[in-house]
């Protein structure tokens, strides 16, 4: 076989595993941009990052803690949608509040 034969067998083996994958996709848990998010209507706590509300000392900081010296470090509410750029949280009759995904630490859903 000539070389441009094999480069070209070569370079088709490795096309066809490229288009293979492992990626394990769940519908449920899917949203329209194809990111993994919980549920709409789900109860969720967002904690921001302490950096982003200007706490970013060196004092250690659980990453659940819902203050730290009496100011709030979270959100909790109903989760409403995600996409790319925002995370909207419905808080009971306040209506909705959009989190900029940048500073956003965590999302615990559930109680």
């Amino acid at each position: 076989m000539k070389i441009m034969e094999k480069l070209a067998i070569l370079v088709m083996i490795f096309g066809v595993l490229g288009m293979t994958g492992c990626e394990n996709k769940t519908p449920s848990t899917r949203s329209s941009t194809n990111r993994i998010c919980p549920e709409a209507g789900a109860y969720c706590t967002v904690q921001f990052r302490r950096d982003a509300l200007g706490a970013s000392a060196d004092l250690p900081v659980p990453p659940t803690t819902g203050n730290i010296n009496g100011a709030e470090v979270c959100v909790s509410g109903k989760f409403s949608k995600m996409n790319e750029d925002w995370v909207v949280i419905t808080k009971g009759d306040s209506g909705e509040i959009w989190i900029p995904r940048s500073v956003i630490l965590l999302i615990k859903v559930g109680g």
